[in-house]
């Protein structure tokens, strides 16, 4: 079966599986849960095992395809159940293991050791269970969600082909936004630790750094970014942006949220979160308001061929004079204090420790921003609304 592969990768906290829940029911495409976004990574680790070896891991390291209950539902390497989006747009789809065994081991026939025919194998076989016919599927749309460039590269020599929707939004507001989150997160769990969380934040820069850049000098990837605020306020022309993208007809499903292929999002797992462009820019000014000015100008220094590309406006090119790019950010403020808002009244008192206990790749990426010529790497063009 000759499927082409989408990815879904994001940019910080930019509707990624709200793009997601509204590809979910298309009729030419397959996509599976949210949780499954570790597919291609579990694959490429498991790929040196028989078939046989392959399935028995597999059934163990997604154990939420087969759950009868949420609780028994459990995080491992490949599955965090905690994960907010993964938890809420998630319905149990209660497979049963030796029919899906019997059916994976089916389309993997003698094709051992193959990563394109396990990625695909797994999605028909999830299929099949589910009485969902696949004749008239063309493309996956995988939920990477993270932009991982080691298995991009993968599922593009492996396919032949790789189309990649970046859903992005206000750079720095998704940025905080993303801080905050695991913060809170971490800040949540019983055994919570400053240095988890204060790597954490290391890791939610270096991808401020660089998410959103295009597979270079790759002629057989494409890239679209799908901008969340032109999602909200004009849904039928940015999805139907998305549909020539993925070369599919338009479909009235794409604007309803679905779960699970098609399934009525509501009486699953809640309320929909609906287009709302009002919401949507509120919460990128409260994000922004949180920081400082300093921080602000910093980062939009940092961000500004991307707020370029993506059409979001620039306030500080008027600001000329050298930045310190390695004073202290408030983001790194955030797992020592317990409000969301930065106490700037507070902050210099943090500062000689947060330079102290910064890793070495944070304090070299920091010392590279100062030198290095503004960033010139192709970032993905926005959908042509019309």
């Amino acid at each position: 079966m000759d499927l082409k592969i989408a990815i879904g990768v994001c940019y910080g906290r930019s509707g990624s599986f709200f793009l997601h829940s509204l590809l979910d029911g298309h009729p030419q495409i397959m996509s599976l849960p949210p949780y499954m976004m570790n597919l291609a990574q579990q694959i490429s680790d498991t790929l040196e095992m028989t078939n046989e070896a392959f399935l028995e891991q597999f059934v163990n390291d997604f154990k939420n395809l087969f759950a009868r209950n949420l609780e028994d539902c459990a995080s491992n390497k490949y599955v965090n159940v905690n994960n907010n989006m993964a938890r809420t747009q998630t319905g149990l789809l209660r497979l049963n293991v030796d029919s899906f065994k019997e059916k994976l081991l089916h389309f993997l026939a003698d094709s051992n050791h193959s990563f394109k025919s396990r990625f695909i194998g797994v999605h028909l076989a999830v299929y099949e269970l589910l009485g969902i016919p696949t004749a008239n599927k063309e493309v996956i749309f995988f939920q990477l969600h993270t932009p991982n460039y080691v298995l991009m590269r993968l599922l593009r020599e492996e396919m032949g082909h790789l189309w990649v929707c970046h859903s992005v939004r206000d750079p720095i507001a998704t940025f905080v936004r993303m801080c905050v989150a695991h913060n809170n997160d971490a800040k949540s769990t019983e055994n919570y630790q400053v240095d988890q969380i204060r790597n954490q934040m290391e890791s939610c820069f270096r991808h401020f750094l660089y998410a959103g850049c295009d597979l270079i000098d790759d002629t057989n990837s494409d890239s679209l970014a799908i901008k969340l605020e032109q999602l909200h306020e004009n849904p039928k022309g940015s999805l139907s942006a998305v549909c020539q993208f993925l070369e599919v007809d338009w479909d009235d499903i794409l604007l309803i949220e679905t779960v699970n292929h098609g399934q009525n999002w509501e009486g699953i797992i809640g309320d929909t979160t609906g287009f709302d462009l009002e919401k949507t820019l509120a919460n990128n000014a409260k994000y922004r308001n949180s920081i400082s000015e300093f921080d602000l100008i910093r980062l939009e220094k940092i961000a500004r061929q991307r707020l370029i590309k993506w059409q979001y406006p620039l306030y500080f090119e008027h600001v000329k004079s050298a930045l310190d790019f390695e004073a202290p950010y408030d983001f790194e403020l955030l797992p020592y204090i317990d409000n969301d808002t930065i106490k700037q009244n507070i902050k210099s008192a943090y500062d000689a420790k947060i330079k102290g206990n910064r890793g070495d790749l944070h304090r070299a990426i920091l010392k590279t921003i100062n030198y290095m010529p503004e960033q010139s790497a192709p970032y993905s063009p926005i959908a042509d609304i019309k």
